[in-house]
């Protein structure tokens, strides 16, 4: 069993890197840079993601990044590529595919269906 001190530790550098991440997200900010930025380890990052998130590192930065690109999909001035630069991703075929394996639909499926549900509905994967 841990002891509160290492608990406590564990649970600040989880919510100090939720805060780089949600801030950070679209640079494609790495687990070793924010690491570095928190004076810790990769490996004590990780085990905080784990203990504190139930997700890793990865899993909570591609969170971020959904969330981002669902409500961008909201303005249709935005061309699917500028999302996908908007959010981090280098390629427009990553970023289509994380995103339907979060939503379970494409971006261009889920902005129609934004398009044809009125305001005051759940969106489209919630």
């Amino acid at each position: 069993m841990n002891r509160p001190a290492t608990i406590d530790k564990l649970r600040r550098l989880h919510e100090q890197a939720v805060k780089i991440i949600e801030r950070e997200h679209t640079n494609g900010i790495e687990i070793d840079e924010v690491a570095a930025l928190l004076s810790t380890s990769r490996r004590q990052l990780q085990r905080a993601f784990v203990e504190f998130g139930g997700v890793t590192y990865r899993q909570h930065v591609t969170e971020v990044r959904m969330r981002h690109a669902a409500r961008l999909l909201a303005d249709r001035s935005l061309t699917i590529g500028a999302i996908t630069e908007r959010v981090g991703y280098r390629q427009q075929s990553q970023f289509s595919k994380s995103f339907r394996a979060r939503y379970g639909i494409l971006p261009s499926a889920y902005r129609r269906a934004l398009a044809s549900t009125p305001p005051t509905s759940p969106s489209p994967g919630s």
